[in-house]
């Protein structure tokens, strides 16, 4: 999951370490980031922890993932729209896992069709991160910026306050 604000993007590290293996050739400035970035071992890192980018660029190709969701806009929704997206994403996944068992890794489109796959599996694992944040069962330390509260948070505190 990511985080935009105006002037950074906040990455998961886990996600950096699933663009490593999906993306292949990451833009040099973000690649130089990471393998420079001591914090990114494996074997002694929190995967929830927010890695931050600050250069344009950099910025940019965050905001080109759109497969990558972003936890302050996918919070700006309502819940019936939240609950259509992660119904949407898991037909797709079904639809395209039916194609890939008729498929062999012969056929032209097997790779692409097994990246489509494997990036559907991937944002089903951060939507239900991103419904285990905002129902309390995942605590993670969020960056330090202002991230709208969850509508389901905001309507709780309207219903509270009257």
């Amino acid at each position: 999951m990511k985080i935009s604000t105006k002037h950074s993007m906040y990455v998961q590290k886990k996600d950096l370490e699933f663009l490593k293996y999906i993306v292949r050739l990451l833009p040099p400035s973000i690649s130089q980031k990471i393998f420079e970035n001591k914090d990114l071992d494996p074997d002694d890192y929190d995967k929830y922890d927010f890695f931050e980018f600050t250069d344009e660029e950099d910025i940019a190709f965050f905001r080109s993932l759109d497969w990558l969701i972003d936890y302050s806009e996918f919070n700006e929704l309502d819940r019936e729209d939240q609950r259509e997206i992660g119904k949407k994403v898991a037909e797709r996944y079904d639809e395209v896992a039916r194609i890939i068992h008729h498929m062999n890794d012969k056929d032209d489109d097997y790779k692409k069709t097994l990246q489509e796959y494997t990036i559907l599996s991937y944002q089903i694992t951060i939507l239900e991160d991103i419904s285990d944040i905002n129902n309390g069962l995942l605590k993670i330390k969020m960056p330090n910026t202002k991230v709208s509260i969850p509508k389901l948070i905001k309507n709780f505190f309207s219903k509270v306050s009257k």
